[in-house]
């Protein structure tokens, strides 16, 4: 039984597969990664745009139970990447996102499509230069990814000035996921700036928290 579902990108509505048929479904749908979380994330992957949806299931039925009941897809999405941003996400290759949490079905698709190709699929470590670009991006789901993947780089004092200033991020997110490497990296110079963080960020708790958690292990 296929799974129905509608592109939140192009609105197209089709049949995702996971099938040695793929070539003849209008998305493709695999497994993806597991979150910090424990949440189980999936990806579906539009053949006619090239949108990337990441999914995850119901947390209360099983996935075979409501595909049998509905025939539809059994997931939420939860972001969906246009292909221009997910080819960032892929090359900066994060351990949810990068080359190697992709399901190989899908990335076989993407080169069958002509959006992916071979050479892309090296498994290492992203220039600096591309991931401080990526960290101003106009998409925030990139710029919150450069900033994880910007710990790689803790010698590098151009990393800390840049995560600096993406504490003034509009996002929430970039401006937690920031305030996190900055306490992995260690570097002192962060400790005024996460302190004024700290005095203007009145709403957003998961960013309050972090930067307290950052600021504890500088100060240790």
């Amino acid at each position: 039984m296929k799974l129905k579902f509608t592109c939140r990108n192009c609105k197209k509505t089709g049949f995702a597969d996971l099938t040695s048929m793929r070539e003849f479904a209008d998305f493709v749908h695999a497994p993806w990664y597991e979150s910090q979380r424990g949440l189980l994330h999936n990806c579906i992957y539009c053949r006619s745009c090239g949108a990337v949806h990441d999914t995850t299931g119901h947390p209360f039925l099983p996935f075979g139970l409501i595909k049998w009941l509905f025939s539809r897809v059994p997931s939420k999405v939860e972001v969906t990447y246009e292909f221009s941003e997910f080819k960032k996400l892929f090359k900066m290759n994060n351990p949810d996102t990068g080359i190697t949490s992709l399901h190989p079905i899908i990335i076989e698709a993407m080169i069958e499509d002509g959006r992916l190709i071979d050479t892309e699929l090296v498994d290492e470590e992203p220039p600096l230069d591309f991931l401080l670009e990526c960290l101003k991006d106009k998409s925030w789901h990139v710029r919150r990814e450069a900033a994880v993947a910007l710990s790689r780089f803790a010698d590098d004092e151009r990393v800390v000035d840049a995560l600096i200033g993406a504490l003034k991020d509009k996002n929430w997110q970039v401006r937690r996921d920031a305030a996190i490497t900055l306490g992995d990296i260690g570097d002192s110079r962060a400790i005024e700036p996460l302190n004024e963080l700290l005095r203007r960020e009145a709403w957003e708790h998961l960013v309050i928290k972090e930067a307290k958690i950052a600021l504890k292990k500088l100060r240790s």
